[in-house]
């Protein structure tokens, strides 16, 4: 250790170890404060007498060191370091700034300055690790205790704009003192020592995990195996996340966006719960001044008027409206789970709700589209938030809204607020606000549009749109607002190909789908970009899109009408469930011969197709269907109803069974009868109410039993 006078109680950062220990004694004893402030969980609590203990210890591993904060006589704030030098690493294990003091600047000054003087004062440091929450784990989400200290998020953007950068493994704390628990509400982090080092050799991160466990073995008592597991399965997972040459590539925590896109506009399907009110009801019936044109150029001659299937209205415009991003978020590629910062926490967008009407299924599906106001804009990562609410399930998106919620799905993660109100709205909420009360549900299905200027992008849009897309960039980036996905970079050029498929190609325009997202991709002009009046985007990708989604709404509910019935028909159970109660075969057939004749006709009379005069539009509604595997899930329903049609039809044929059984036995008893009367003379009343009797139980007896015979084997 170098030997240098860094006892100067005028010095605003004062490093100490334990040569000036009881000189700055004074200065580590107010930190304390400062310290159980910023970090009030238990969990992340080490006695501060232990950590005492290890800066004065003359030996020992890890050593302690601190590096204080100090404005004349105060401490504002400080470190806590362990160096390990058998691993030629330091990790901070606090850094903490008075709570008075912070958000004006102290809390990067000390890092850049503390890291300064560990470097300056220890020789041989490779490598300086942290630890800090994850603010999307549970466990601090509902701690009180810990929403207490420095907000989680907050403290990520003090690290992150310092450069540092994720270890992208599963990192669990070990207990910080004897009879603590484990923590695996952490994130392990690295100080790169430059900006263009993103990973490290994954045997110098298995060291420094090893010596960290080592110095924490004695803390761990009756835990032994735990704590052996525990570092084990960190090791193994560093090994399955190594690259081809066993380096452990890091994760930058902030966003790095590409592409500013103002003419976009991105649109999400919302389908109402409960039944529509009269007043909707009776708005719906009304003629739409914004879409009745747009319905009566789309729709053929015989689906005009009265006979359209559903009909489309447009509610309300709002400017200006404030888009809240989620603070942060996570998602899976490849087996590896990544967290981003968002670096924005709102902009303005024009906001449109409309919403289409089904007179004869009474469905009612909201449209809600989101647009950047006039001078602002979107950039491609803000793109991929909205459109995960697509139907884009393969990255396991989830994030921290605004609200410091837990959410999954893009349009779950973000908040709307009218101007001048404080009040945060869910989609769900601004729909059901806007359009007078009720219960929606998102539906995993929207469309967008962007037009954009493609000069810096590709040579010409004619050679993009008809030409083999390579793996550029710009390709990439487009796949991934496509899919909804945010590892778009790793995209190869089969699978870039594969995704962007062009369909409704015309001179300055094509559209691309992919699962619940379409998408029209166009090239114009600025003098010749206009947006649709109200509705902020194309009726023609709006009213195609919202007929796929009633189509998939139709599927889902006559599917459970199905699976209740076929769920229902064996019940014996006369009270709880009299709909399909073991009264009788006729009643129970002819429940069932109404829930198939129900669904037929629901089935060739309500799914929707066909009515379209444009062959575009035509196009857009089968390939949407087909993506979203509508045509199979209807033959699954059709091949479900024809066993239930088939149930029907033996619960008739078990009745008429019984019922033939019942007259042939009523024959049998008469004639017995007739038999008595002849054999008996005297007290002939008797035997026959006697034999009667007698005659009655055993057949009903045996009936019963060889109905229940054939029940058996139906």
């Amino acid at each position: 250790m170098k030997n240098k006078d860094i006892s100067q109680s005028k010095q605003k950062y004062i490093f100490v170890n334990r040569e000036n220990f009881q000189e700055q004694l004074d200065h580590l004893t107010d930190f304390q404060k400062i310290y159980l402030e910023a970090f009030p969980n238990p969990k992340e609590q080490e006695p501060y007498s232990n950590i005492l203990d290890r800066i004065s210890a003359k030996d020992g591993s890890p050593e302690t060191f601190a590096v204080l904060d100090v404005d004349g006589a105060a401490v504002r704030g400080g470190i806590i370091a362990d160096w390990y030098p058998e691993a030629a690493s330091l990790e901070i294990i606090y850094l903490a700034v008075d709570g008075r003091l912070r958000r004006g600047g102290l809390g990067n000054a000390l890092l850049s300055c503390g890291v300064e003087e560990f470097h300056r004062y220890i020789p041989g440091i490779k490598y300086i690790f942290f630890e800090s929450e994850n603010p999307m784990s549970e466990e601090n989400l509902s701690s009180g205790e810990a929403s207490a200290g420095m907000d989680a998020v907050n403290r990520l953007w003090l690290f992150a704009r310092a450069g540092a950068a994720r270890i992208p493994i599963d990192y669990v704390q070990p207990p910080l003192q004897e009879g603590g628990g484990f923590a695996s509400n952490m994130f392990l982090f690295i100080l790169p020592s430059s900006d263009k080092e993103d990973r490290m050799p994954s045997k110098y991160l298995k060291s420094f995990l090893e010596a960290f466990y080592n110095g924490l073995k004695e803390e761990a008592k009756g835990q032994e195996a735990a704590w052996a597991a525990e570092l084990e399965k960190m090791k193994e997972q560093i090994d399955e996340v190594a690259d081809e040459k066993d380096n452990i590539v890091f994760d930058h925590i902030l966003e790095t966006p590409r592409y500013r896109m103002d003419k976009v506009s991105v649109a999400g399907h919302f389908s109402k719960t409960d039944p529509a009110s009269d007043t909707l009801v009776k708005e719906s019936l009304a003629e739409c001044r914004v879409f009745h044109s747009y319905e009566t150029d789309l729709m053929d001659y015989s689906h005009q008027g009265d006979n359209r299937p559903f009909v489309t209205h447009h509610k309300s415009l709002r400017p200006d409206v404030l888009l809240h991003f989620p603070r942060c978020y996570q998602y899976s590629s490849e087996g590896e789970t990544y967290f981003r910062l968002v670096d924005k926490k709102s902009i303005r967008v024009d906001v449109s709700t409309d919403w289409s009407y089904r007179k004869d299924t009474g469905d009612v599906l909201a449209h809600l589209v989101l647009s950047p106001s006039e001078g602002q804009t979107f950039n491609e990562l803000d793109y991929i938030r909205l459109v995960t609410a697509f139907g884009s399930k393969q990255e396991q998106y989830k994030a921290l809204s605004p609200g410091n919620s837990y959410s999954c799905g893009g349009w779950s993660g973000i908040r709307l607020s009218h101007p001048g109100e404080e009040q945060l709205l869910t989609a769900e909420q601004w729909v059901e606000k806007e359009l007078g009360g009720g219960s929606f549900r998102m539906e995993g299905s929207g469309i967008s549009e962007l037009n954009m200027d493609g000069s810096n992008l590709f040579r010409s849009f004619k050679q993009f749109r008809d030409g083999v897309p390579n793996a550029s960039m710009w390709n990439r980036t487009l796949c991934g607002i496509l899919l909804g996905i945010f590892d778009f970079e790793r995209m190869n050029k089969p699978e870039i190909y594969d995704t962007i498929q062009p369909m409704v190609v015309r001179d300055n325009s094509f559209f691309l789908l992919s699962r619940g997202h379409l998408m029209k991709l166009s090239l114009q002009k600025e003098d010749e970009y206009e947006r649709v009046d109200n509705i902020l985007i194309s009726p023609y990708l709006l009213i195609p899109s919202a007929a796929a989604v009633f189509n998939e709404i139709l599927l889902r509910k006559n599917e459970a009408i199905i699976n209740g019935a076929d769920e229902k028909k064996d019940d014996k159970d006369d009270d709880k469930r009299l709909s399909f109660s073991d009264k009788g075969y006729m009643s129970k057939g002819k429940l069932l011969q109404d829930v198939c004749t129900n669904v037929a006709k629901s089935l060739t009379g309500g799914y929707l197709d066909g009515f379209f005069q444009y062959g575009s539009e035509q196009e857009l509604l089968q390939t949407a269907s087909e993506r979203r595997g509508l045509p199979r899930k209807k033959d699954l329903l059709q091949r479900k109803l024809d066993n239930l049609k088939t149930e029907a039809r033996n619960c008739q044929k078990n009745y008429e069974d019984g019922l033939n059984m019942n007259q042939n036995m009523i024959l049998l008893v008469l004639a017995i009868l007739q038999v008595v009367t002849a054999l008996f003379d005297k007290g002939q009343e008797v035997w026959l109410i006697l034999t009667s009797v007698i005659l009655v139980l055993v057949f009903l007896l045996i009936g019963r039993l060889r109905l229940n015979q054939k029940r058996k084997g139906n």
